[in-house]
């Protein structure tokens, strides 16, 4: 998902984002699955669950392993590619006429019961998504099947944002700003990741600064 590194990025009360989790668990499995039906929302990505515990491929097990009814969909085969945007993307349904690009892997997503939200546009592989959705009990399920471009991350993850109902806030790129607490007592954190100045309002950071304010 673009070419900044991944990490586990969100972690909320309701939210979880597992980039590349390839070892999958039984335990952690049934931990996602309850996580997803009681209300949250967990973002996978490509290689997701594709070996066991001991580090072997599950052999006569379908990709992405044990996750193929929660996810609503199976990987038909895999890609692994060298550039950042090696084919392109279409989006349907909220993200109908967006157009961009993806690369360094890709999963060929067979839908089952997901909603797709993008789709491959190169040829021999329109029939397969690229990124997908699936709702299970009160809660959602995102597959992202390749590395996208920064402009279909962002707008990927704000979608995200918004079906989980949570409050952005326009900044600078590079200024990150996080609000952290409770009724009593409420902190906004202002990060500058830049290596230059950066406002915002009539706040001034200096390059790579920190500021920490009451909410």
């Amino acid at each position: 998902m673009g070419k900044a590194k991944m990490g586990i990025v969100i972690n909320h009360s309701e939210n979880i984002f597992l980039p590349q989790m390839i070892i999958t668990k039984p335990e952690m499995e049934e931990k996602v699955e309850a996580f997803v039906k009681n209300g949250g929302t967990v973002i996978v990505t490509y290689r997701h669950a594709v070996k066991d515990a001991d580090n072997n491929v599950p052999f006569g097990e379908t990709l992405p392993v044990h996750y193929n009814a929660l996810a609503g969909l199976t990987v038909e085969e895999t890609e692994s590619l060298q550039d950042y945007d090696a084919f392109p993307v279409v989006g349907s349904g909220v993200f109908e006429g967006v157009e961009g690009t993806g690369g360094i892997f890709r999963d060929m997503i067979q839908v089952q019961d997901a909603e797709v939200l993008f789709h491959y546009a190169d040829a021999f592989y329109l029939e397969f998504a690229a990124v997908t959705r699936k709702q299970t009990g009160r809660g959602t399920l995102y597959y992202v099947g390749c590395g996208l471009e920064e402009k279909i991350t962002k707008l990927l993850m704000e979608q995200v944002m918004r079906d989980c109902h949570f409050q952005m806030v326009p900044s600078e790129e590079g200024l990150e700003i996080v609000t952290r607490g409770n009724e009593k007592q409420k902190v906004t954190m202002y990060i500058n990741h830049n290596a230059k100045e950066v406002t915002y309002g009539d706040m001034t950071l200096a390059p790579f600064a920190c500021k920490i304010l009451e909410a």
